[in-house]
């Protein structure tokens, strides 16, 4: 009897030792009276905990502090794959749960969460929520709301615990299928398949440093930087499924359309086309480095929080933040996102982005659902 308790006490140990730990962290804005993101943290620690799906959260003061040490320069929850395996190292979790708060007007905040499997660095869900949070009661509101949004509604059994999958959001895939499925198709976009056929766009034309677009006649300025051509604005072609920031038509005069990576593949006129990671690592090298490239490319007006660069090449970037599948959008003014033509796996590719308080552009990768700005390479 004592060897069979002892066995089934061992069996339990190991089923529970199998579910993933996840590390929560929330940084940006808040209310100047209330603690918010303190609570929030808590409140979301509680809820993923509530689900079922983890037999423990860590959120230690001291990893909430490595957390925000790491990501609060970045201040959107984009992750740097190797600072987030080492992360997951050095604190023993499976997963990070980051959540960026961001103040869009007075009293309303942006919640944008990801999940994020610091094994192979890569987002495995995320979700957004409108917030003013004022009190406990909202804090408890958003983060049930924000943990459903990562983690889906339904829970599992310890038993099931071994073999689930964390659910994929809303136009995304499990991570045994990212090495099978394609990407589900978004409205407006194309498959793999009918990307081999989908005939080419027809061709632009230039004159000195201008760009007309014989679809739609639009002009773009042109600049030429090193070995390179671009264009100096963000492509503004209404392609099926691009969308205005905040379906705003006034942000795409200004920050030009938000384009799925889909659609951004073939959104540009023949003769021209969407950069690679590669290409795009040829322009920072050409205005010193990308520490600096983001202070040096980006526009000398436009960007918020006193953001606004040097615009040495005239290059001229704008930040024309981003959207999501489920409709929402978000750092308008603040972030610019772009994307590259470098597929990361089925469902992620590679984007770059700036930040109004950096001087710098980054690397990351996302769903290729989400709604990023486009930059035309000439060929």
């Amino acid at each position: 009897m004592k060897k069979a308790i002892m066995f089934l006490l061992s069996l339990s140990l190991v089923v529970m030792a199998q579910k993933p730990k996840v590390a929560v962290g929330a940084v940006g804005d808040e209310p100047k009276n209330f603690k918010a993101l303190n609570g929030l943290s808590t409140k979301l620690t509680e809820a993923i905990v509530n689900s079922g799906k983890y037999t423990a959260v860590d959120r230690s003061d001291d990893i909430l502090k490595q957390l925000g040490k790491e990501h609060v320069y970045q201040r959107s929850g984009r992750v740097d794959d190797e600072q987030i395996k080492e992360l997951g190292k050095q604190f023993s979790v499976q997963y990070l749960c980051i959540v960026r708060s961001s103040e869009l007007k007075a009293g309303e905040y942006q919640l944008s969460a990801r999940l994020v499997d610091v094994e192979t660095a890569e987002i495995t869900s995320m979700g957004s929520e409108l917030s003013n949070l004022k009190d406990t009661k909202e804090l408890m509101r958003v983060a049930e709301v924000l943990v459903t949004k990562l983690l889906g509604s339904s829970s599992v059994s310890p038993a099931q615990e071994k073999t689930a999958l964390p659910p994929p959001i809303k136009g995304g895939v499990t991570p045994a299928q990212e090495k099978t499925a394609p990407p589900p198709p978004v409205k407006g976009s194309v498959t793999p398949t009918q990307e081999k056929t989908t005939p080419p766009p027809v061709q632009g034309s230039v004159s000195g440093s201008v760009l007309t677009d014989a679809r739609d006649s639009k002009k773009y300025k042109i600049v030429r930087i090193g070995s390179q051509t671009w264009m100096a604005e963000n492509l503004n072609y209404e392609a099926s499924g691009s969308k205005c920031h905040g379906n705003n038509s006034g942000n795409c005069a200004k920050f030009g359309r938000l384009y799925n990576w889909n659609t951004a593949r073939s959104a540009c006129p023949s003769g021209w086309h969407l950069p690679s990671k590669s290409e795009y690592g040829i322009l920072d090298e050409a205005v010193g480095g990308e520490d600096v490239a983001g202070k040096k490319l980006k526009a000398k007006s436009g960007w918020n929080s006193n953001g606004n660069g040097t615009d040495e090449f005239g290059f001229s970037a704008l930040p024309g933040g981003y959207g999501y599948s489920d409709g929402s959008f978000g750092h308008v003014g603040y972030y610019g996102y772009w994307w590259s033509a470098t597929e990361r796996n089925a469902s992620n590719a590679y984007d770059r982005y700036m930040h109004g308080s950096n001087v710098n552009v980054r690397s990351s990768n996302n769903y290729k659902s989400t709604l990023y700005s486009v930059r035309c390479l000439q060929d």
